[in-house]
């Protein structure tokens, strides 16, 4: 069992690319969705050829929602818990405060700058921390560790405060 082991770099590369793909594949799912409701009303409509600009945007705020709001609830994205990977605090704790994503996500794109350097902390450093997950206090883990079936931390965390059955 490899839980709480720091996550590699061959893990997290492939964690990316079907976070990749889930976003990508989300995106499009929801403007053809959107494009065939509007469709329905409006029978002649048609995209603007120059909407370039307007799509790369909408697919901005839809990946940083889909990053931030994954490990603000889930403590992972699909990718991450497809490859068993879970993102937690520098200290070890499992809950993450929203603050600690939100600084998370927002620089995320900044350990891709000057091709890529900042992610030679997951290949070199002790931690396998990024850029991005030391402004955050944050480190990947693994989470494969066997244990009764319980819904995510947060939530979990909320009912139980609650006062609900998880």
């Amino acid at each position: 069992v490899k839980t709480g082991r720091y996550g590699g770099a061959l893990t997290r590369l492939l964690a990316f690319m079907v976070d990749s793909v889930v976003v990508t594949f989300g995106f499009t799912l929801l403007v053809a969705g959107l494009v065939f409701v509007i469709r329905l009303f409006i029978p002649d409509f048609e995209i603007p050829e120059s909407s370039g600009l307007i799509y790369g945007i909408t697919l901005v705020v839809w990946a940083f929602l889909y990053l931030w709001i994954g490990y603000t609830v889930f403590g992972k994205t699909l990718g991450k818990a497809f490859l068993g990977l879970r993102l937690v605090s520098s200290d070890g704790h499992a809950v993450l405060r929203a603050r600690q994503t939100l600084i998370r996500v927002l620089t995320y794109p900044v350990s891709f700058l000057f091709l890529g350097i900042g992610l030679l902390g997951v290949i070199f450093n002790r931690e396998r921390q990024a850029w991005h997950d030391r402004f955050a206090k944050t480190a990947v883990v693994y989470d494969w560790g066997s244990r009764t079936a319980t819904m995510p931390t947060p939530l979990a965390d909320f009912l139980e405060r609650r006062g609900a059955d998880v």
